[in-house]
């Protein structure tokens, strides 16, 4: 019995030192010992999830990384987030099954559900190609995208969100949801590298717009800022759709970026600018958690 009780002390004080975890079990026995603290579940794309540079030192490289700091281990956080989800992604098949699953076992207990979803929707190969049309003479921002097919890529982001919010009521009514809206993104030539640039992604955006003969750089600029704007106002629709509880936070982070210098690369902010994003959205947290240390 003895040798059981050290083990779970050695535990305990182990878990404590952790920040957050990845895994569900390690989670459950941190919901188990320190069950006075908030509890955190966050799920997401680059945003939440980008990759210190290089993948060498230790600063906080992406929102959540800066949130894990300013938690400052008082509170039970599940980080789930990976480079490159979709929202459309997240919500269906496995990912959905594991969310339902997540918030069966432990709802009731979360207090906020970080969510960062819809940016990858948007850019890159088989998504970006098909929202724009190819320019001709004289056209203006608007006529250079293809109004339908972007009408259905936000029904889907949409229909995602709210499957998100489905499960929410269902199984922890209680939680908070608290989202972003990304901001306007500089359309260039500028990728991710990591590995010493032995790994390039991206860029994301402007070789869609090159294809399709959209060049001017105003234009391009303009297309982007459509794009985040035509998301954004899907997001703030189903906030006040979702009013009657105020359990569905989106957090406007557009203007939060306004420089090129903001931005590492063509999607994505410096660690800086990272951590600009993290302190509104925390600031947010703070409004629905009590315990947390302050910003």
């Amino acid at each position: 019995m003895a040798r059981y009780g050290n083990s779970r002390i050695e535990d305990r004080r182990r878990l404590k030192r952790l920040a957050y975890t990845r895994n569900t079990r390690v989670f459950r026995k941190m919901l188990t010992y320190f069950d006075k603290r908030p509890v955190i579940i966050a799920e997401g794309d680059s945003w939440f999830a980008y990759p210190p540079k290089n993948f060498i030192g230790k600063a906080p490289a992406n929102i959540m990384d800066h949130i894990k700091k300013r938690t400052r281990k008082k509170a039970n956080m599940l980080r789930l987030e990976v480079s490159g989800d979709e929202a459309v992604d997240m919500l269906q098949g496995g990912q959905k099954r594991k969310m339902v699953n997540l918030m069966k076992e432990f709802g009731g207990r979360v207090d906020v559900l970080l969510f960062s979803g819809g940016g990858n929707d948007i850019v890159g190969k088989g998504d970006m190609e098909d929202l724009l049309n190819t320019y001709q003479a004289g056209f203006t921002v608007e006529q250079c995208i293809h109004q339908q097919n972007l009408e259905k890529k936000v029904a889907e982001i949409k229909n995602a969100y709210m499957t998100l919010l489905d499960i929410r009521n269902q199984y922890s009514p209680d939680t908070v949801i608290i989202t972003h809206c990304y901001d306007y993104p500089f359309p260039s030539d500028t990728a991710g590298r990591f590995l010493l640039g032995l790994i390039r992604t991206g860029p994301w955006m402007k070789p869609f717009m090159d294809a399709k003969k959209i060049k001017d750089k105003d234009l391009q600029r303009g297309i982007s800022i459509y794009l985040i704007d035509a998301m954004y106002k899907v997001l703030q629709d189903i906030e006040v759709d979702a009013a009657a509880n105020g359990k569905f936070k989106v957090v406007k982070t557009i203007g939060t970026l306004p420089n090129e210098s903001d931005w590492q690369n063509e999607i994505h902010p410096t660690r800086r600018g990272f951590g600009l994003v993290a302190e509104k959205i925390y600031n947010e947290m703070l409004n629905h958690i009590s315990g947390l240390p302050r910003w």
